[in-house]
């Protein structure tokens, strides 16, 4: 079977983790950028290929005309993104269209195509090549059969597609996430208790946890009356305020954290090292009898 054509319009540095992450399941890659020579730069940046192969392309080239699957991940604007995707729509009739955003509005995006019942999000989490999911989610013209071979383009990658029925802002993954950033940001603001109390609290004691069995498993496993007594009590007082978005340090500060760049880098390789604990964990969870049920 000839390899998958994939082009990753976005040099940047989600685009050229998606791009690596299918040039390493063999797929033949065009990285687009918004010059030929912005495009090579990204090229020179990037991992060995594995089995795959990189090429920088434009985005009316043959390349991206004839490719099975665009991605488009470029900034994370409305604006930007519709000029891209009506540019691809103008050159590629035959391949799938795929946006990699968790926050615009996938019917939004869609206005601007000629096809869109061929256009999805398919949302990759950073890093692309550490991570072990993606979200999978159609616009309201999105064909059942077209969410069905994103899923399958997913496997393909070694990769867990999460789908969802139907769009929502933030999707599944930042939702939750940015639940629970809420109720930190509340509690910091209420001066309950520091940062790393925080940080410790999800690190040592949710997370390990929500690894084996998730939030919903947690529940099932301690007891779904006891949880529900809980929450009665715990739902009307969790944080809400929309001022809390303020309370993230500004762009280009020192963050939660004063950390050194040297234990920056730390806590980045010891994130990668944590995502490659959890694929192996998740082999053995597949291995469970009730994964069979």
């Amino acid at each position: 079977m000839p390899a998958l054509r994939v082009a990753v319009i976005g040099p940047g540095l989600m685009g050229r983790g998606i791009a690596t992450l299918f040039a390493h399941s063999g797929a033949r890659v065009g990285i687009v950028g918004t010059s030929l020579t912005r495009a090579q730069d990204s090229l020179r940046t990037l991992d060995d290929a594995g089995a795959g192969s990189f090429e920088a392309v434009e985005l009316e080239s043959r390349f991206v005309a004839d490719a099975d699957l665009v991605v488009e991940s470029v900034r994370e604007t409305l604006a930007e993104k519709r000029e891209v995707l009506a540019a691809v729509d103008a050159v590629n009739s035959g391949g799938l269209l795929v946006t990699n955003t968790s926050s615009l509005d996938l019917d939004a995006l869609s206005e601007v195509l000629s096809r869109p019942q061929r256009f999805a999000g398919m949302h990759f989490l950073n890093p692309p090549t550490e991570t072990w999911v993606i979200e999978v989610v159609g616009c309201r013209h999105t064909e059942p059969a077209e969410l069905d071979s994103l899923c399958e383009v997913t496997r393909g990658l070694g990769r867990l597609p999460l789908v969802l029925h139907k769009p929502v802002a933030g999707y599944v993954w930042n939702r939750l996430q940015f639940a629970l950033l809420r109720e930190c940001l509340h509690l910091l603001e209420e001066g309950v208790c520091d940062v790393d109390t925080i940080d410790a609290a999800v690190s040592e004691g949710l997370a390990p946890r929500w690894l084996a069995v998730g939030p919903l498993g947690t529940v099932d496993l301690g007891g779904p009356a006891v949880f529900g007594q809980i929450a009665a009590e715990l739902f009307p007082l969790l944080g809400c305020e929309p001022g809390l978005v303020d309370a993230f340090p500004e762009s280009g500060g020192a963050g939660f954290h004063s950390w050194s760049p040297d234990e920056r880098g730390r806590r980045q390789r010891l994130r990668v090292q944590a995502l490659r604990m959890a694929r192996d964990l998740r082999s053995t969870r597949a291995l469970a009898p009730e994964a069979s049920r």
